[in-house]
């Protein structure tokens, strides 16, 4: 069987050209990405951050506000079972004690999330045009900085122990001199997200 040359029409194959022109000439224009600052590297790697403190403290928060509720309900439950006045004293003082310690923390929760949204909002107006493989290496070393945290503290809470014989006291300086003698740089650019002059 013999093939027949397949020709476009000449009107087809100009209009492919010029579009391909076209194309050529429009992303020869587009602009090159830019590169981030330190500000915008800085911005990055504290919302990857920052986020994981907001979610620890909420969490915090909220395990606070669960243990109040349930001295409420033990308090109630001993009043409405005729409990001694020694043991409704007793779960009056567990309960104002929980009460007391759950105050503070709405407020460190709107801190927590005062402090990603700033940064947020401090890289929002120039994100789109940076170069977003610059930001995103920024974010994945904040990210394996809280991993290699977690894993520093795993290690050390399974290790202090045992080479401390149980004892209380030297466990936790075990703990805190293990911690901070392995993870001195991480701890740097995470305390440096809580500079209040960065973004102003």
């Amino acid at each position: 069987m013999v093939r027949r040359a397949v020709r476009l029409p000449i009107l087809a194959v100009s209009a492919l050209l010029a579009w391909s022109i076209v194309g050529t000439a429009a992303r020869a224009a587009d602009p090159a990405p830019l590169q981030p600052t330190a500000e915008d590297l800085h911005a990055a790697y504290c919302v990857v951050y920052l986020t994981d403190v907001a979610r620890l403290v909420d969490e915090t928060a909220q395990f606070l506000r669960d243990y109040a509720d349930g001295a409420k309900r033990w308090r109630d439950k001993k009043a409405s079972e005729g409990a001694s006045k020694e043991v409704l004293d007793k779960a009056e003082a567990k309960l104002a004690q929980a009460m007391e310690t759950v105050k503070p923390w709405p407020a460190a929760q709107a801190a927590s999330r005062d402090r990603v949204n700033r940064f947020r909002y401090l890289l929002a107006p120039r994100e789109s045009s940076l170069d977003s493989a610059a930001l995103r290496a920024e974010s994945n070393l904040a990210k394996a900085d809280l991993d290699a945290i977690a894993a520093i503290r795993t290690e050390c809470w399974a290790k202090c122990p045992a080479v401390t014989e149980g004892n209380g006291k030297a466990v936790r300086q075990c703990r805190d001199e293990c911690q901070s003698d392995r993870s001195v740089d991480i701890r740097a650019r995470q305390i440096a997200c809580f500079d209040e002059g960065w973004g102003q």
